[in-house]
């Protein structure tokens, strides 16, 4: 391979890798659960569900939250994308808080961050 190819070979590459900073990361973030009655029975029908942000484990002041009305749950499986979430209300240690009709799912979730990658 001469010279000239290993230059344009280069571009080629730079090129490729600047595209990928051009991609917007989503503003939402999935979550997926499985929610069973204490007895351990999937549940199944609709339900108000609550989602709350802290910045420690137990305590504190919600700064974000998201809410569905009626969502329905189909054999205990919760899948669903919250959201907006702007970048600041992730940065640092975050709890995640759910309320399923109003009662408090314990202990909170730390969320962690996991690379993004295009499809």
């Amino acid at each position: 391979m001469n010279f000239r190819n290993w230059i344009r070979g280069g571009i080629v590459l730079a090129v490729l890798l600047a595209s990928g900073v051009v991609v917007a990361v989503p503003n939402t973030v999935r979550y997926q659960a499985r929610l069973a009655d204490s007895a351990g029975v999937p549940l199944n029908g609709t339900y108000d569900l609550s989602f709350d942000l802290f910045d420690q484990q137990v305590g504190g002041t919600s700064f974000w939250t998201f809410a569905l009305v009626d969502h329905p749950i189909v054999n205990g499986v919760l899948d669903i994308e919250l959201g907006p979430v702007d970048s600041t209300d992730v940065n640092g240690d975050r709890w995640l808080e759910i309320r399923i009709d109003g009662a408090d799912l314990t202990p909170r979730q730390r969320l962690f961050s996991v690379p993004y990658s295009l499809r």
